[in-house]
């Protein structure tokens, strides 16, 4: 499985929205732009969310529980996406 693959997986798996997940597969992590300190990237670090949020739903300030797989699943499932 590619990382790509990984994050797309694991992101749904956890709650992230879909196009949170895929703004982080096809921009934030293709770009790199987490080692950017661009006005989204300064935002994002001081805000309180777990996850990287699309542009639209930062806007919106959308914002979702992501799922603690031992509290919610029972176990981790983190390995289970490689």
């Amino acid at each position: 499985m590619t990382s790509r693959e990984y994050h797309i997986a694991y992101g749904l798996h956890s709650g992230i929205p879909h196009c949170c997940v895929m703004f982080f597969v096809n921009e934030w992590d293709a770009q790199g732009m987490y080692k950017a300190r661009s006005p989204y990237v300064r935002a994002l670090s001081a805000s309180e969310y777990d996850y990287v949020p699309c542009p639209e739903c930062f806007g919106t300030k959308t914002m979702v529980r992501i799922k603690d797989c031992i509290v919610d699943c029972g176990r981790e499932c983190r390995e289970d996406f490689k």
